[in-house]
């Protein structure tokens, strides 16, 4: 039975990364990202929806310190063998996987961040084209040290199947307390607006960027809404949905 939205936001105040996605129908998914932050640093991050080759949304810092790979990264990469939605860099290598029919093999290779000692999880769903299976999974440690073994949990389903919406985040944390979150919950939404409700039910004091991410045999599209953490935004969340920060690929 899913869990409404805020239901789902108030069992986890501060999700880290999260994600969601569903599939009504083959070669289609509907899907949404999340970021939540707590420090400084962690709020200082941008969702950009771009025309990079077949990057679609890309995660970048908005201060000004060094380039930190765990703040700049393609988020979203989609073409014809199909689509990546990802917390991190290892988007990129799972985006090769569907090309070599290795999908599987870099699931399992993936591992957490190396950001002890919270090492948090990588989490990632893919629709892979060629076998329809959509593919979600959460990449954690273990434990809080730096070499700790990793667990691996994974929701398989296959495209067109999923008519409710499943989340999945990096923590479960009321804030103080961390820890990996390996939960994938089937979620309702009451509206036609999955993103703006996810937006609104997260707690204003950590939500830092959303955006939502439609991909259809080929072609993805991402939508973003930014919140009001930083300096150059506005005091209200504001939507971009216009042609100069949409983005459309076609392959």
């Amino acid at each position: 039975m899913p869990v409404d939205v805020c239901e789902f936001m108030v069992r986890n105040p501060y999700p880290g990364r999260v994600i969601g996605f569903r599939s009504a129908r083959p070669g289609h998914l509907e899907g949404l990202m999340m970021l939540t932050g707590r420090s400084p640093a962690s709020k200082a991050r941008a969702l950009d929806p771009i025309r990079n080759g077949n990057v679609v949304l890309q995660a970048r810092a908005t201060d000004d310190g060094p380039h930190d790979e765990l703040r700049h990264y393609p988020a979203v990469i989609a073409d014809n063998h199909g689509i990546v939605i990802a917390n991190g860099d290892h988007s990129v290598p799972l985006h090769a996987a569907l090309a070599d029919a290795r999908l599987d093999s870099q699931i399992a290779a993936t591992r957490y961040e190396p950001d002890p000692p919270i090492n948090t999880s990588r989490i990632s769903v893919v629709l892979e084209l060629r076998t329809q299976r959509v593919i979600a999974s959460v990449n954690a440690a273990a434990t809080t040290d730096r070499d700790a073994a990793a667990v691996l949990a994974r929701f398989d389903a296959h495209a067109g199947d999923l008519n409710d919406w499943i989340m999945l985040s990096t923590y479960q944390s009321d804030g103080t307390i961390i820890e990996p979150n390996y939960q994938f919950t089937r979620v309702a939404f009451s509206t036609g607006d999955p993103l703006a409700e996810a937006w609104e039910a997260a707690d204003p004091r950590y939500r830092v960027a959303a955006a939502a991410i439609t991909f259809e045999n080929g072609t993805a599209v991402a939508e973003t809404v930014f919140h009001t953490g930083a300096a150059d935004r506005a005091d209200h969340p504001v939507r971009y949905r216009t042609e100069e920060s949409s983005s459309v690929v076609a392959v």
